[in-house]
């Protein structure tokens, strides 16, 4: 049974996002930024990783809007690990949705948001985290290169 309920949770398919939706949707006012920004993390996750293997890029915007309202939450200043784990992961969806544009601006944003990350991660001696966001941003930066090497069609 546990099974089917996470295949119904975790699903690509839209009936499985709907579980979330009306959870974020309605956040409690009454919640404390830790933990409005702990649900908003959890949303984001869930739609990038949906939007990641499934391919949709709804899935993916939803996830860098989601990401965005918790860097609100989660502050550089309040919560400076917490913050700069947002960074990385919001790097992250703006990576896979730069993956599938033509154009440059999201590979950039997500090159300068985990060059943000590091700057906390690298003082803080996060070495798990810095060597995350390091490879993440290779990554991002190699694929930044590869596309502007293309030729404009």
């Amino acid at each position: 049974m546990r099974e089917i309920e996470q295949r119904r949770v975790f699903s690509p398919h839209p009936v499985g996002r709907v579980s979330f939706e009306p959870i974020v949707r309605r956040l409690n006012p009454s919640f404390d930024a830790d933990t409005r920004g702990s649900l908003l993390f959890s949303y984001a996750l869930v739609r990038r990783n949906i939007g990641g293997q499934a391919g949709t890029t709804e899935d993916l915007l939803q996830a860098i809007a989601a990401y965005r309202e918790v860097l609100q939450e989660w502050t550089r200043e309040r919560v400076p690990l917490g913050w700069a784990m947002t960074q990385n992961n919001l790097g992250n969806a703006l990576r896979s949705f730069g993956e599938r544009e033509s154009g440059t601006a999201r590979l950039e944003e997500a090159v300068a948001v985990y060059r943000d990350a590091l700057a906390v991660f690298e003082p803080a001696g996060a070495d798990h985290y810095v060597g995350v966001a390091r490879a993440n941003l290779a990554q991002a930066e190699a694929l930044l290169a590869e596309r502007r090497a293309k030729p404009a069609t």
